[in-house]
């Protein structure tokens, strides 16, 4: 919490830094009230927030080896909209298999071990023009595979892989429905 603390600071004092001689329409009691009020952004990062804390969470008392792949999960599937965090979902399991499939096939019978950087670095080139969501978590999930790979061996981070993507999956579709039919209901009522 100390770090996340001292991180904040330092990241808001760069920020104000930065952006301390523009001028904008908005004040900073305009962002406030902004936050307060029942929009799709304020709980877009209020799910957000709840998530990745969650996931921290989770990961720290589960004491996962790689506990940020269920943060990354988190951050990457929370959606402003539903629908879009359903689809997202659907991508990233069925890529996450792919990825599985096409690293165990790579470099365990196509690319001998002495070429394996050179491989993981073609592959973060290409990874770089890849503009739809689903293609990139193919690769996304062999490099983290890779990077795994320094740590564990393919028994032991494959397994964790999958298990901590549907970790965070179950914490994106809890919060989702926490969203849909508690907090859309206390607004309602409040409404009234």
């Amino acid at each position: 919490m100390a770090g996340l603390a001292v991180g904040g600071l330092l990241d808001g004092i760069v920020y104000y830094l930065h952006h301390r001689k523009k001028t904008y329409k908005r004040t900073y009691r305009d962002l406030l009230r902004e936050a307060f009020k029942n929009s799709t952004r304020s709980r877009f990062v209020l799910r957000m927030t709840l998530g990745i804390t969650a996931a921290a969470t989770a990961g720290a008392l589960l004491h996962v080896a790689k506990p940020m792949w269920i943060s990354i999960v988190v951050m990457s599937l929370t959606q402003p909209f539903t629908h879009d965090t359903h689809e997202r979902i659907q991508h990233r399991l069925v890529a996450t298999v792919v990825g599985r499939i096409i690293f165990s096939v790579l470099f365990n019978y196509l690319i001998p071990p002495v070429y394996s950087t050179l491989a993981l670095m073609v592959l973060g080139y290409i990874y770089m023009f890849v503009k739809e969501y689903k293609i990139q978590q193919v690769f996304v999930t062999i490099n983290a595979l890779a990077a795994a790979m320094i740590l564990f061996d393919a028994s032991t981070s494959i397994p964790m892989r999958i298990t901590l993507l549907v970790f965070g999956i179950a914490i994106v579709l809890i919060l989702n429905w926490v969203d849909e039919h508690v907090i859309e209901r206390a607004v309602k009522l409040a409404a009234h």
